[in-house]
């Protein structure tokens, strides 16, 4: 959408200055089309390098390395892992979302805390999920 609207102004800012609107016309199309055709490519490559830095910042943080324990009920969620304890009560958390594979808590919008699916059996998985819904923040 954007490269169309830089695309008419290419056109419209053409045929201000150069007089020739069919001449505008070609160049603002020309330009919009460029920009639409560069945007997978920038997505791309914006986004190739996010695996690689999660592993390299997961790699850094130690105390994610060893067995972590997951525990909830209707006033917190407390995790345990080598060398730390987090009591986090459920009004602390911002959002949080389901997918396949994990469950996102997020502690504000561009941070969350990451619990595997298949670290839970069916059974505190749909516990989880109540527990999160009756008293967790919005989903999001």
């Amino acid at each position: 959408m954007l490269a169309v609207v830089a695309g008419a102004l290419v056109a419209v800012a053409g045929a201000v200055f150069s007089g020739d609107p069919i001449n505008a016309l070609i160049v603002g199309a020309l330009s919009g089309t460029a920009g639409f055709l560069a945007a997978p490519l920038s997505m791309g490559i914006n986004y190739m390098p996010l695996h690689r830095r999660a592993a390299r910042l997961f790699g850094q943080q130690r105390a994610l390395h060893g067995e972590q324990v997951v525990e909830w009920d209707n006033v917190r969620l407390l995790w345990t892992g080598p060398g730390f304890t987090m009591d986090t009560p459920w009004q602390d958390y911002h959002r949080w979302h389901e997918s396949r594979a994990e469950f996102l808590l997020f502690v504000n919008e561009q941070m969350p805390q990451f619990i595997p699916r298949r670290a839970l059996d069916g059974a505190r998985t749909n516990d989880f999920r109540a527990t999160l819904v009756a008293y967790g923040p919005a989903r999001g």
